[in-house]
C-alpha cells in the first residue's frame, strides 16, 4: 500500500470509529462511512469490505500498539522509572488512539465479548503486571490497575459535553492522577 493509501486507510478507520461512537456500531452503514468521507462505497470498498473489516483493523492497530509497549517494557528492569516511562508511553498511545479508545468505553458490550476484546483484556493483565512493583501485591496491583483505568477516563473527559476540555489538558489530567496512584505503590 503506498502512503497516500496508508493515510486512507487511517482516515476510513478514523471515521468509522467516529459514527460507531456517536451512533452505535449497529446503527452505522458502509453508506453512511462513505457519506462522510465524501467518497463513493465503492472506494470504501476498495480498502474494506465490511465495517467489521474497518473495526477489527483499528483495534488490531491499537492492540500493535499496546504490544510494543507491552515489549519495551519487558526489555526493562521494573523500577520506578521504567513503570513510569511505561504508564507516559501508554498515555501518549490513548492520545494517539483517541477515538479508538473512545469507542472502545461506549460501546463496551461489543468488544468485551469478542475476540480481539479477550486479547486487549490479557494485554492490559501484561501492562499491569509491568506497573506493579517485583514483590507487589493485589494492593499494588489494584493501584497499577487503577492506574491505567484514569488513563481511559481521560477520554472520557474529553468526551464530556459539558466542559471543554482539550486532549492534552485531559490527558495531563489523567497521567498526573495515575502517576500518584503508582507513586503510592512505590512510599
Amino acid at each position: 500500500m503506498t502512503q497516500v493509501a496508508g493515510g486512507t486507510r487511517a482516515r476510513i478507520q478514523e471515521v468509522a470509529l467516529e459514527l460507531f461512537a456517536e451512533r452505535g456500531y449497529d446503527q452505522t452503514s458502509l453508506r453512511e462511512i462513505a457519506d462522510r468521507l465524501g467518497v463513493t462505497k465503492a472506494a470504501l470498498y476498495y480498502h474494506f469490505k465490511t465495517k467489521e473489516e474497518i473495526l477489527a483493523s483499528t483495534l488490531e492497530d491499537y492492540l500493535s500498539d499496546v504490544h510494543a509497549i507491552i515489549e519495551w517494557g519487558r526489555t526493562q528492569p521494573n523500577t520506578t522509572e521504567t513503570r513510569n516511562a511505561l504508564l507516559l508511553r501508554y498515555s501518549a498511545l490513548v492520545g494517539r488512539r483517541l477515538t479508538a479508545m473512545r469507542f472502545m468505553q461506549q460501546d463496551q458490550k461489543g468488544v468485551q465479548h469478542s475476540e480481539i476484546g479477550e486479547r486487549f483484556r490479557s494485554a492490559m493483565g501484561e501492562v499491569n503486571v509491568l506497573l506493579t512493583p517485583p514483590d507487589g501485591g493485589l494492593l499494588e496491583r489494584t493501584r497499577a490497575l487503577s492506574a491505567v483505568v484514569t488513563l481511559h477516563l481521560g477520554v472520557v473527559l474529553v468526551s464530556d459535553p459539558q466542559h471543554t476540555y482539550d486532549l492534552d489538558e485531559a490527558r495531563e489530567a489523567a497521567l498526573k492522577v495515575a502517576r500518584e496512584l503508582l507513586s503510592a505503590n512505590d512510599g
